[in-house]
């Protein structure tokens, strides 16, 4: 009966632990649908502040004895778009912001309890197979690296409405001064300020397991550069490789051929 419970037991354990990846992949699935949504909106963004530079730049043209003759600029017509174009580079990097935050803010954290449950769970039972333990092995703590692409779209529409207010004045197109660059201004105070909060208070993978599994976080590898008071970061790093490759050394080894122990036996 022992064995019957004991057999049960492993079942429901292994089972458990792939049903992780089910977990696991729902969470991405989620991330990639939002970062589809995401690029898609910085595209329509970015025409919609060409179709007001194009528009800001072509000259009008009036009925004059039958043909449309051009008469320059309309500086009313090109304050307005001036304005209208920096409002709408604001507008992209809240957008981006939003999905920033539910992405990184809400997904990845659901992700990153996830992952740190299964990676529990094998270093507490090298037979299992040790994926999580592997790529975490390969890639270290990447919370930081994850924001890249929220980061690059967000900055994109600061530079974008600072650079296209520079290079229109270069090309003749002055806007209204104090009133343009008061937005950009606050364009890129309220994006520094975002990026900075989000930066400092989205917890890593690492400030996740060093929460919920102290003992544990003080076997994982850090960076070689990681000055950890009382660690030596390349002692863990191989203590942890170590536990990887520990797998294969757990298995049982073939019971000799029967041929060889007959003659032995003789």
């Amino acid at each position: 009966m022992r064995e019957i419970a004991m057999s049960i037991f492993t079942e429901d354990r292994v089972a458990f632990y792939v049903h992780l990846h089910t977990f696991e992949g729902d969470f991405d699935k989620s991330q990639s649908q939002l970062r589809a949504i995401s690029s898609a909106w910085t595209a329509t963004v970015l025409a919609a502040i060409a179709v007001l530079i194009t528009t800001g730049a072509t000259p009008i043209a009036v009925p004059k004895d039958g043909q449309l003759v051009p008469i320059g600029l309309i500086d009313i017509r090109s304050d307005a778009l001036a304005y209208l174009r920096a409002i709408i580079c604001l507008v992209g990097s809240a957008g981006v912001a939003a999905f920033w935050y539910i992405d990184q803010g809400v997904y990845q954290r659901l992700l990153h309890s996830v992952f740190a449950y299964g990676l529990f769970l094998e270093s507490k039972d090298p037979s299992l197979p040790q994926i999580r333990s592997g790529m975490y092995w390969a890639n270290l703590d990447v919370t930081n690296r994850l924001g890249i692409f929220y980061r690059a779209q967000f900055w994109l529409f600061v530079a974008v409405s600072l650079g296209s207010d520079i290079v229109g004045r270069a090309l003749g197109h002055a806007s209204p001064t104090w009133g343009v660059w008061w937005i950009i201004g606050v364009h890129f105070v309220l994006a520094l300020a975002w990026d900075i909060f989000f930066s400092y208070t989205s917890p890593s993978l690492l400030m996740l397991i060093e929460d919920q599994y102290p003992e544990f976080a003080k076997e994982l590898p850090v960076s070689r550069k990681a000055g950890i008071a009382g660690s030596d970061p390349e002692k863990r790093r191989l203590a942890f490789l170590a536990r990887i490759r520990h797998q294969s050394k757990t298995e049982p080894s073939p019971s000799p051929p029967q041929a060889s122990l007959t003659a032995s036996v003789a």
